[in-house]
């Protein structure tokens, strides 16, 4: 049985009812429920979970080309050619639909491929924000929830993002994301 996160959950089942493109960044140390709030907030929803690991970029991008086949034709054992194919599906599936896509743990995912965060902004600069998809980074580092506002276009295009509860402190100014952050129950 899923018990709290009452404040958390209201706050995402929110974003997925805007039915535009939203982008909420989870993060807060490690085993304190991140993924567990995720993958109870997908229950019933159309969507698809990837959980990057710490390897090389080939190994990430062939789990995330299966997580993201098997949430829409079951091709199993086939790979995107590229990250930036793999994201392009993902508007082709959230143009007439809602899709919520789930990165977790993506610092891992940064790590492995240094052109990750540059192509995820120029998609959501470019293509996401005409889609209905919603995509959740969700990671245990503050030192990268707060460079992924930096990074990943939350800044100016704050527009386009969503983010939950309150702003890292020492982020300074109000257009910084906020961010759901966890802390120990």
């Amino acid at each position: 049985m899923f018990v709290g996160r009452t404040a958390e959950m209201s706050e995402l089942n929110r974003l997925y009812g805007t039915d535009s493109f939203e982008m909420p960044v989870i993060y807060g140390r490690r085993r304190v429920g991140k993924t567990r709030l995720i993958t109870e907030f997908i229950q019933g929803k159309k969507a698809i979970y990837f959980q990057a690991r710490r390897t090389n970029a080939e190994a990430n991008l062939h789990g995330f080309s299966q997580a993201i086949l098997a949430g829409s034709v079951g091709a199993a054992g086939v790979s995107f050619r590229s990250f930036d194919e793999a994201f392009d599906a993902l508007a082709t599936m959230a143009r007439t639909e809602r899709l919520v896509v789930v990165i977790d743990e993506y610092p891992y995912l940064a790590q492995s491929n240094s052109e990750i965060s540059s192509l995820l902004q120029d998609k959501i600069d470019h293509l996401y924000k005409e889609t209905r998809l919603m995509l959740i980074l969700c990671g245990s580092s503050l030192c990268w929830a707060t460079r992924a506002h930096y990074t990943v276009g939350v800044r100016p295009s704050l527009r386009l993002c969503r983010s939950i509860l309150r702003r890292p402190s020492g982020c300074g100014r109000a257009w910084v994301a906020k961010t759901l952050q966890f802390a120990m129950a």
